[in-house]
């Protein structure tokens, strides 16, 4: 028997709104902030704005339209691998709003999402249409993880705990996120609080956006942005926002920034989104209200969370070019080189040195041995180290991060 499509959508919306509620019941905060964008136990935006709710957006997905997407995007090919440490300023983008950030020696990931879905359900929800440009495994040592705010596209918990396993780095975030983390050496910010260590600092600035992972839990903890300052360069990460002020804020105190990292996807339709979401033109506007002299589009092509098509964002920035503005695919990295943003060239590791092999045949091997690496990290012993160090060796590829590692000793 085959029921109607709006049936389907009537079940699939009472399993949300349900799954929503009790998540909400375990989420919600007791805390009080003595902050004047805090009242009532909710944080508030700078300026008044329409409050959205998911079942609100739940419902906006069920009764409009969307263009189709893709089932599967390819990643592209010749991806440059990272290295495990770079003294020059250096990013990956590896999916949505998830960056590699490298700067004198430290290793930083904004917003890591490396899940099959940006969802509280493992079989609902915002499916992936294409892989991240890495998994996790093939990441060198993390230092410092950034959280802009707790939605599912933006804090996920399995990436997060895998890192804090591996790597046990530090975790800043906005007031109340770090309720839901189990482990790891996390701090809570306020707007435009600053936390300075030996080799970078971190300011948390403000955005125009919401937080909560279920009904009952709705804007209990902070959202934001952050200003990272790294051998006197200011790398802007904007998280999720709307379009407002705050972006002249942020110059304003800091002046023009370095390399700034714009979302400019999941906009549609505008009578929902807009005060939450920006599109790629109000993108721009944000670019130049920073003075911005490199600025990297993310948060799009990777999960279908509003009704444009997949390729809108790119294409719009096609059709009318934006000086230091780019828009990357999954895997583009980027090296600061005289105050531009440029292209890296070649994988540090291998054109050189392993001829006959291209970056994409390099890149899935590394793949094979970091999921080798894993089962011995999980100690299952199927695997031996020397046979992983054979694999490696059979492409002609010595991966430092896996050679530098514990699994390479004796």
């Amino acid at each position: 028997m085959q029921f109607p499509n709006s049936a389907l959508r009537l079940v699939s919306f009472t399993l949300m709104t349900l799954t929503l509620f009790f998540i909400g019941l375990g989420c919600a905060t007791a805390k009080d902030y003595d902050l004047d964008y805090y009242k009532d136990g909710k944080f508030r935006n700078l300026a008044d704005i329409p409050s959205k709710t998911p079942l609100g957006y739940v419902w906006m997905k069920m009764n409009t339209t969307s263009e189709e997407w893709p089932e599967k995007v390819e990643l592209q090919e010749n991806i440059i691998l990272p290295s495990a440490k770079s003294e020059k300023l250096k990013i990956h983008y590896i999916n949505h709003s998830t960056f590699l950030i490298q700067s004198d020696g430290i290793n930083i990931l904004t917003d890591p999402i490396f899940s099959e879905r940006a969802s509280p359900l493992t079989w609902a929800g915002p499916k992936r249409v294409i892989k991240p440009a890495f998994e996790m495994a093939a990441l060198p040592k993390i230092d410092y993880i950034i959280i802009s705010h707790d939605h599912y596209d933006h804090l996920d918990l399995p990436s997060i705990e895998f890192f804090v396993k591996r790597d046990n780095p530090k975790i800043l975030m906005g007031l109340g996120v770090g309720g839901h983390l189990t482990a790891g050496q996390s701090l809570e910010m306020q707007w435009w609080q600053e936390q300075a260590y030996k080799k970078v600092s971190f300011v948390f600035a403000p955005a125009q956006h919401s937080s909560g992972r279920g009904l009952l839990d709705q804007k209990s903890t902070l959202w934001g942005a952050f200003v990272i300052k790294a051998q006197n360069k200011l790398i802007y990460f904007a998280g999720d926002t709307g379009y407002a002020d705050h972006f002249q804020k942020v110059f304003e105190k800091f002046g023009a920034i370095d390399v700034a990292l714009i979302p400019i996807g999941a906009y549609k339709p505008r009578s929902f989104m807009k005060w939450n979401h920006m599109d790629p033109k109000e993108a721009v506007k944000a670019h130049y209200d920073l003075k911005s002299k490199n600025s990297i589009g993310m948060h799009w092509g990777t999960f279908q969370l509003t009704n444009e098509g997949r390729l809108r964002p790119k294409e719009y920035f096609q059709k009318k070019p934006v000086e230091n503005f780019v828009v990357p695919e999954n895997g583009d990295c980027f090296i600061l080189t005289e105050n531009k943003l440029k292209k890296c060239e070649t994988n540090d590791q291998s054109a050189a040195n392993h001829k006959g092999y291209s970056d994409s045949q390099i890149y899935r091997h590394l793949h094979q041995a970091t999921r080798w690496a894993e089962l011995l990290t999980q100690k299952t012993c199927l695997i031996s180290r020397s046979a992983m160090k054979r694999h490696l060796k059979e492409v002609k590829y010595n991966n430092p991060l896996l050679i530098k590692s514990p699994l390479y000793k004796n």
